[in-house]
């Protein structure tokens, strides 16, 4: 029986094509971005589970009074005193990362290389696999290091690079110990070489042992049924009880390994690879919608044109057809249909395959031999996809009664209309309501990033850019040697110097006070008087730094949220005391706020100061349309000057740009599903709309033979889409709204819910749908009434 419905399933398909292909492409479009969202989200939550044992690592986190946000950074000094006093510590590791590019050479060959500093029992802790060398030695000497295969091969060729040496940072001398598998893409870590952490003692000894310096992460395994919040205050107990005097008391958190990737956006000072959970859920719940879409616009199609259908039901009851092989008969047809759909959807999924990953960054396969979670979930894609697509027709067709339905002539009782009319227009109403949530969400997520890359940035990020000068002791010569080689080139507008540019936090804090019951932290930066120049940052009060002025050595700028944070009526001209200078120091002027990280977080009291040898960047302002000669000029004079350093250079609406990556990528993301939520909406609008008005052929004959004309039957046939539409804004409007200041919640400065996105977004909405309706609109209504009264 079943494949004989499938064949009469297959007949119908054959002979209704406008029906079939509506069906069958709206159902495939819907199942192929399932499908992507599905194996994106898969790659997301993947991670770090490759891990032994990765259910007993934890990351430490640790947040002081002052703070609202979580940090992964804490002295080097912490894990030696906690791992000797808490036993339920099985393995722990020390981490600093540095994802800066640092210059790393060997003989002739020379690479920028990301590093990460750890401890001796990281390959004991972490599932990274060894292909050379000793686990458990490899990382105890200091200046011993491992090198990824990738990073092997790009040194050493085919040579075995066991015992042969490298040049960090022309200063320190490396040997290589150990080559290991690149870190998976799984991995919330990622490096090009593993060094000792004891080698810190030569290249940065503040780092392990000075309480005032917090750059390390700490990883630990913990033995079996711990505890993990007993030992979070286990942990700040001996924190109170080790930590020098000055050092606040803080509070800790133990992140499990399989959450940090996803749950670590609102973490600080940690440099590792971030997803954003927010992001998979969005994406997962659009995926949901538009397979509802899709599935609804089925529901229609296959009860838009029930009173033929009616006679045929009425023909096989009559020769005793049971209500259960009608309804067999039905699902037959919807497993057919989406059988097809997924196929032709999993050709789609291939074909955009390589354009998704190039844009997500990405390299996921649809390979479904080898991947039994995406077999599972097109089974239960398929599953979810027969029952919702395939019920309402199934129920509905099959409850006709064939002596009603033969007596008369396919009219069916007011009852029976309007149960149907109210379901099917049902179904329209919540696929534009879901097409009107998905506009609106994009208006509001675009806003937002509008403001938070151009409005609230206290500077102007076009055109500039920031050339990279290597920290060390001769940083202040070659800042000053190559910024009076550059500054006279009429290419380059202006041009100075920062240790902190915009698109990465402010590195360094300290005690900032005017009183001892008035004092608090703030960032400082270092920089030139250039630098507000270049940024074209604007004064809310006082002056800039003179260099002619002696006394501007001790002088300061301030921020505006510093301003704030002094309660002074006028600070220009007031002496204040910092953690830098025994001295006090005056301030001569206040800036707005330049943001430096990103405007999730609230900005924060920051300060400024000359200082000649702190200068990590030379910025520069360059003319519009010169891009690639001055890049080449600046470039030219930097290895005239400095051969043994490499040219490196970021744009800083690059930088600003990356900070805010997974936003742009989500927005990016949500227009495209957007546009194919409104495109199936209106696939589905359009087949049912035609089969309505092929059943209104005679009346607008007859309308128009008694003197209606083309404009009055366009507003007949339409106006119930638009009422539709209507009611579909009016229940999306609520929705989105929620929606969207749940999500604005996670940035410090908000943009505005107006009005007119709201409007905007409906109108757009049903503008869209009258033009979906109203070529067959206009084609009935242009049509003879000869033929319109003929038409049965």
């Amino acid at each position: 029986m079943f494949f004989n419905n499938l064949k009469i399933a297959f007949r119908k398909l054959r002979r209704e094509k406008l029906y079939s292909f509506i069906n069958i492409s709206g159902l495939s479009i819907g199942l192929a971005c399932c499908i992507l969202i599905l194996l994106f989200v898969q790659d997301e939550i993947k991670h770090d589970k490759f891990h032994n044992n990765s259910e007993r690592i934890y990351r430490l986190l640790n947040r002081n009074a002052e703070q609202s946000e979580l940090s992964a950074s804490h002295p080097g000094s912490l894990l030696p005193a906690i791992d000797e006093k808490l036993p339920e510590i099985e393995k722990s590791i020390r981490m600093i990362l540095f994802y800066d590019d640092k210059i790393v050479r060997h003989e002739d060959k020379q690479y920028l290389s990301d590093l990460l500093y750890t401890d001796s029992s990281f390959f004991e802790i972490f599932s990274f696999e060894l292909t050379q060398g000793n686990p458990e030695e490899a990382l105890k000497a200091p200046m011993s290091a491992v090198l990824t295969k990738s990073t092997a091969r790009k040194y050493f060729g085919d040579e075995n690079p066991i015992g042969k040496e490298l040049n960090l940072s022309n200063k320190y001398d490396l040997t290589v110990t150990g080559v290991m598998e690149d870190f998976p893409e799984q991995s919330h870590l990622q490096s090009d070489l593993v060094i000792s952490f004891r080698s810190l003692e030569d290249v940065n000894p503040y780092a392990v042992s000075n309480w005032g310096m917090t750059a390390s992460n700490i990883y630990m395994r913990l033995k079996r049924n711990t505890e993990v919040e007993s030992l979070e205050k286990k942990i700040k107990e001996t924190h109170m009880s080790v930590k020098p005097d000055g050092i606040p008391e803080q509070e800790f958190v133990l992140q499990p390994l399989n959450k940090i990737y996803l749950h670590s956006s609102d973490v600080r000072w940690d440099y590792i690879k971030k997803g954003d959970f927010k992001v998979v859920t969005s994406l997962s719940v659009v995926a949901v919608l538009i397979l509802i879409i899709a599935c609804f616009n089925y529901m229609n199609m296959s009860t838009a044109n029930y009173t033929k259908e009616a006679s045929h039901i009425g023909i096989a009851k009559t020769l005793g057809a049971k209500r259960r092989n009608l309804i067999g008969k039905y699902f037959s047809e919807t497993i057919l249909t989406s059988l097809i759909a997924i196929a032709i959807a999993l050709i789609i999924s291939n074909i955009l395959l390589p354009s998704f990953n190039n844009f997500t960054g990405k390299s996921v396969s649809l390979n479904i031999i080898h991947n039994p979670f995406l077999v599972y979930s097109l089974i239960t894609i398929f599953i979810i996809t027969v029952l919702i697509g395939g019920s309402y027709p199934a129920f509905f067709l099959s409850s006709f009664k064939p002596l009603r339905v033969m007596k008369t002539h396919n009219s069916f009782l007011p009852s029976i209309k309007g149960s149907h009319d109210f379901w099917r227009k049902s179904f329209i109403v919540v696929q534009y309501a879901i097409a009107i949530v998905l506009i609106i969400s994009t208006f509001i997520i675009y806003k937002q990033i509008q403001l938070i890359t151009r409005e609230k940035t206290g500077f102007e990020k076009d055109q500039v850019l920031a050339v990279k000068n290597p920290w060390g002791e001769k940083m202040n010569k070659r800042y000053n040697l190559y910024f009076e080689q550059i500054k006279n080139n009429p290419e380059i507008i202006n041009a100075g110097g920062s240790f902190n540019i915009p698109g990465e936090n402010i590195n360094n804090y300290t005690a900032f006070y005017t009183s001892d019951e008035n004092k608090f932290n703030a960032g400082y930066n270092t920089v030139s008087p250039e630098y507000f120049s270049v940024l074209e940052s604007k004064f809310v009060a006082g002056r800039n730094f003179n260099k002619e002025l002696r006394t501007d050595s001790t002088a300061i700028i301030i921020n505006e949220k510093l301003a704030q944070e002094l309660k002074f009526d006028d600070p220009i001209g007031k002496e204040v005391r910092t953690g830098m200078k025994e001295q006090p120091v005056k301030i001569i002027g206040i800036i707005e706020n330049i943001q430096y990280s990103s405007l999730h977080e609230e900005n924060t009291p920051v300060f400024y100061a000359l200082h000649n040898g702190q200068k990590l960047n030379i910025i520069t302002k360059i003319q519009k349309g010169k891009t690639s000669e001055t890049l080449s000029y600046l470039k030219k004079e930097w290895e005239n000057l400095n051969p043994e350093w490499p040219f490196r250079y970021e744009f800083l609406d690059e930088k600003i740009d990356n900070v805010y990556k997974t936003e742009l990528k989500t927005i990016a993301l949500i227009r495209i599903f957007t546009f194919l939520s409104i495109f199936l909406s209106c696939m589905g609008i359009f087949g049912f709309a035609g089969f309505n008005i092929k059943q209104r052929t005679k009346e607008i004959g007859i309308r128009k033979v008694n003197g209606a004309t083309v404009s009055n039957i366009l507003a007949l046939l339409n106006k119930d889409f638009v009422k539709w539409v209507l009611i579909s804004f009016a229940l999306a409007v609520p929705v989105a709204y929620y929606i969207m200041n749940k999500w604005l919640q996670s940035f410090a400065y908000k943009t505005a819910l107006s009005w007119w996105i709201f409007a905007v977004s409906g109108l757009l909405t049903i503008i869209i749908a009258t033009l979906t309706v109203s070529w067959q609109s206009w084609r009935a209504a242009r049509k003879n009434p000869v033929d319109s009264l003929r038409y049965e």
